[in-house]
């Protein structure tokens, strides 16, 4: 983990959504959350943030049920064309 860590400060999103993934695994929600903040609202980011803090008891109250609104919108509103590049 450290390894990924260190990948992670490289400022490289792929690398830091790799580190959450395993944090999440780990049942590390709250350390997965902390690796998320500060990086840009990409729906990637935003779906990793929604799902640790549906897992961590010690989340801002509301706060997994505000992301996953804001999911649902990014979502219904999607260019079909686009999601199919993805």
């Amino acid at each position: 983990l450290p390894w990924l860590a260190q990948a992670a400060r490289s400022g490289e999103l792929y690398d830091a959504l790799a580190l959450a993934d395993t944090l999440l695994a780990a049942g590390r929600h709250a350390a997965a959350a902390a690796a998320l903040a500060g990086l840009p609202p990409t729906d990637a980011v935003l779906l990793r943030q929604w799902r640790a803090a549906q897992l961590d008891p010690q989340a801002a109250p509301g706060q997994a049920e505000r992301l996953g609104t804001l999911l649902a919108e990014r979502f219904a509103s999607a260019d079909p064309a686009e999601a199919q590049a993805h």
